[in-house]
């Protein structure tokens, strides 16, 4: 509730206003904080920093990644204001957004990023067990 006014900013009152009067608002949700996944993910950025498909087949060879499905976002911004990230991730995403972003049960969230001359790019791995 406390984002709705915000993302009219971004354009998003619509998604941020359907998520807060979704049914599976009570729903709440752990983020996990693992080093050895942004590990796995970081070295994975390194080698595709702009290739998501090669991310997510690189992420495929580390055993104890093996067991989940992998979904994976790119966002690019300025680095002018952080938060604007998630916004933007919402708004790229924006047809699958509520379903697939803020309403998927989720195991782990991974978001690591990277600095490419005078933008940001941050990466946002979703995980979900089979």
């Amino acid at each position: 509730n406390d984002y709705i006014e915000e993302s009219k900013n971004y354009d998003l009152d619509d998604i941020i206003s359907g998520a807060y009067n979704n049914k599976l608002y009570e729903n709440k949700r752990l983020l996990i904080q693992n080093v050895f996944l942004n590990l796995f993910l970081d070295t994975c950025i390194k080698k595709f920093p702009d290739s998501k498909d090669n991310i997510l087949f690189e992420l495929e060879k580390y055993e104890q990644l093996k067991d989940y499905e992998k979904n994976i976002y790119i966002v690019k911004a300025s680095f002018e204001n952080p938060k604007d990230f998630v916004w933007y991730l919402l708004k790229e995403n924006k047809e699958k957004a509520l379903n697939e972003i803020l309403y998927k049960n989720h195991d782990v969230l991974v978001v690591s990023s990277d600095t490419i001359s005078d933008e940001i790019i941050v990466y946002f791995l979703f995980l979900k067990k089979f």
